[in-house]
């Protein structure tokens, strides 16, 4: 493509902004509203984020033919609009080429709008090789290459290219620290990719949740020397502009200033990000939760004052009755302290509720004369339904203050309890902001957010609090499950053996990393256990589909681990055998074909030589015998006599090697041993067969 001008230096404009997804109107003003900033700093070329449009996971939205124009026609005039600033954008987005679909970049400029990887790849052939290597183009005197996979694209530039322009696609990974773009500098990401090609890198971080993806920003610039020049703030919005000069040595920004990755700190503002842009898509802007007096209720509370403000999250206290003995009563009392102080630590209101007529089904159902099963699942029964009236009281405050409802959930609730939860109603709810959290990391995540100001009780933020939390979880999972009383308790009691953090470590070998359950760090001290917990995950298979949508935050979330929902098989590992896969069945099958055709080739060496054997008149014994490895061993023999011996037939004279008198009969002599007939007889060839 063509130079601007011909300037070795050139300002670039990274436009970290965050817009509802799909907007394409409101998208395109506010592209170019950045834009005219930047022209006014004198920036040649302007970037916004990749996922604006469609996200990641567009499915069909892609091949709608009417979206497709709609966004088309908002770039053209969007391009036309940049054509007085003089500035040129890049506007990433997702679509869908020959049937299948692309990371596309469109190129804005001169009033035009040219998707540059589709067109070269037309140009070249979509099966070419070079189809799909990086677009290159001159901006002000300045080679731009474009990257949406930094790792595969580096060693594939063009020689004399500048400046790297990275577009991360997916979303904040927990178990990625690059995902966090600025932040995991300092821990050598990205620099030593700078090193290897000397060029100067820009990456273009997005910020904000778009649908299940979560990005926190943190956008940056990177000389040819490694040092970062210019930065955008993590976890919200910002506009960066920077100097592009290849062969320059421009000031740099301390490495000890630059942020951080924290881990704690990341899920955090991650789950903060989602909240703040789910409630901003609902109508009142309003949030709803339960305080129960647990960690995880706690938590969401200040994750909902962190995310919309104190002034916009109502509390519900539901009150429950049937405590028998002092100590349910106490615990009781202090569940609902607990929860009234959370709720005037954050300053947020709150609503308490009494408790319904039908909170005593579980005393009638236990005094029924009924058979143990029937009792067991009335009181699992009575037990699902004191928290679905937690979350009618929920629903029933929302409606009246015009608040969306959010729950409490974990990934490890997700994992284990879903039909239980399906149950009590809380597909009704909005989103789980930590449904891809395991609940063994709430614990730091707390003591994380009680530095910044001590807003959750100390009594919560403890081991003691999770352990409460594990034994909920499998008391509302197992009878789900069983339906049989004494097996529930036995399956229970083995659950309850292992420490909340050996479960979701178990879970995480099994849902994030996808190991089979002999590599399963559970599965060496408790098989038992491990096999429970992998019934739980199918079996709550089809009720978790149905339940609140949740931020995606890890390698693999459950939704992304998804199996059949009418799958009859579970993973309860393979009893010592050796693991059989498709590689290994052809290995097999190879190897089978190999001695499979050793033993053909030997049939037909056999029946060659019998046929051999039957012109000559060689007896089976003799063909035998000359197989053997003493006939060959003879044959070898002779074959070396025959030689010394025609040398010196050959040298005496040529006639008495052909004639057929005595001399001749002897000279046959000469090869009996060596074959079981005399090939110099005067007996004619076919008279002797």
């Amino acid at each position: 493509m063509d130079e601007i001008d011909g300037r070795g230096e050139m300002r670039l404009a990274l436009a970290q902004m965050d817009t509802r997804l799909g907007d394409i109107e409101g998208i395109c003003s506010r592209v170019f509203d950045q834009a005219m900033i930047a022209s006014s700093h004198g920036a040649r070329l302007m970037c916004v984020p990749a996922p604006l449009t469609v996200g990641i996971a567009p499915t069909s939205l892609i091949e709608c033919g009417n979206f497709q124009h709609a966004l088309i026609v908002a770039l053209q005039a969007l391009a036309e609009k940049l054509e007085p600033l003089g500035i040129a954008c890049l506007f990433p987005s997702i679509v869908s080429f020959e049937g299948a679909p692309i990371f596309e970049i469109f190129i804005l400029r001169d009033g035009h709008v040219v998707p540059a990887r589709s067109l070269i790849a037309r140009e070249r052939g979509p099966r070419s090789d070079e189809a799909w290597l990086p677009p290159v183009f001159d901006i002000a005197g300045t080679r731009v290459a474009v990257s949406f996979d930094l790792a595969r694209d580096m060693e594939s530039l063009p020689v004399g290219t500048d400046l790297v322009i990275y577009f991360p696609a997916y979303g904040y990974d927990d178990s990625n620290e690059e995902t966090a773009a600025v932040a995991s500098i300092r821990d050598g990401f990205f620099v030593d990719t700078v090193a290897k090609t000397g060029l100067w890198l820009a990456c273009m971080a997005p910020v904000g949740a778009f649908d299940g993806a979560v990005y926190t920003g943190g956008s940056f610039v990177m000389d040819d020397a490694e040092h970062v020049i210019a930065v955008a703030p993590c976890f919200e919005e910002g506009l960066l502009i920077s100097e592009i000069s290849h062969g320059t040595v421009p000031d740099s920004i301390d490495p000890d200033l630059l942020p951080r990755w924290n881990r704690e700190e990341w899920l955090w503002e991650s789950t903060r990000l989602y909240l703040r842009d789910v409630v901003a898509r609902q109508a009142s802007g309003r949030v709803a939760l339960l305080l129960s007096g647990d960690l995880a209720t706690s938590l969401l509370a200040a994750l909902a004052v962190d995310a919309v403000g104190s002034r916009n999250v109502i509390g519900v206290v539901v009150q429950h009755e049937g405590a028998l003995t002092p100590q349910e009563e106490c615990a009781e009392n202090e569940r609902l302290r607990i929860a009234r102080q959370v709720a005037s630590n954050l300053r947020i209101q709150v609503v308490e509720c009494e408790p319904s007529s039908s909170c005593g089904c579980e005393e009638a159902w236990t005094t029924l004369e009924c058979d143990d099963e029937t009792k067991h699942l009335g009181k699992a029964k009575a037990t699902s339904n004191a928290r679905g009236e937690d979350l009618d009281a929920l629903l029933g405050v929302a409606r009246r203050v015009d608040a969306c409802c959010v729950s409490a959930m974990t990934k490890t609730e997700y994992a284990l309890c879903a039909p239980a939860a399906l149950r009590d109603g809380l597909s009704r709810c909005v989103c789980a902001p930590f449904g891809d959290i395991y609940l063994s990391n709430l614990e730091f995540i707390a003591r994380w957010r009680n530095r910044r100001s001590l807003v959750i009780p100390e009594s919560l933020v403890s081991l003691a609090s999770v352990e409460g939390g594990i034994g909920s979880i499998i008391d509302r999972a197992i009878p789900a499950l069983t339906g049989d009383g004494e097996l529930e308790e036995k399956v229970a009691s083995v659950l309850r053996s292992q420490a909340p953090s050996k479960i979701d470590e178990a879970l995480r070998a099994h849902i994030d990393k996808g190991l089979d359950f002999e590599e399963n760090p559970l599965a060496g001290s408790s098989p038992q256990a491990l096999r429970a917990l992998m019934l739980l995950i199918q079996y709550g298979e089809a009720a978790r589909r149905k339940l609140p949508a949740m931020p995606v935050l890890s390698a693999r979330s459950l939704a992304e681990r998804s199996w059949p929902i009418s799958l009859g098989w579970s993973d309860m590992g393979r009893d010592g055998e050796d693991l059989m896969t498709v590689d290994a069945l052809i290995q097999m099958e190879q190897e089978r074909s190999s001695a499979e055709g050793s033993s053909h080739r030997a049939q037909a060496r056999d029946e060659i030589m019998g046929l051999i054997g039957n012109l000559f008149g060689i007896t089976p014994e003799q063909m035998a015998h000359m197989q053997s490895e003493e006939g060959q061993r003879e044959l070898r023999q002779g074959l070396g006599d025959i030689e010394s011996m025609l040398r010196k037939m050959m040298e005496s004279s040529q006639g008495a090697m052909g004639s057929a008198g005595p001399d001749g009969a002897n000279q046959g002599a000469q090869f009996r041993g060596v074959f079981p007939f005399t090939p110099g007889g005067t007996a004619p060839f076919f008279s002797q067969n």
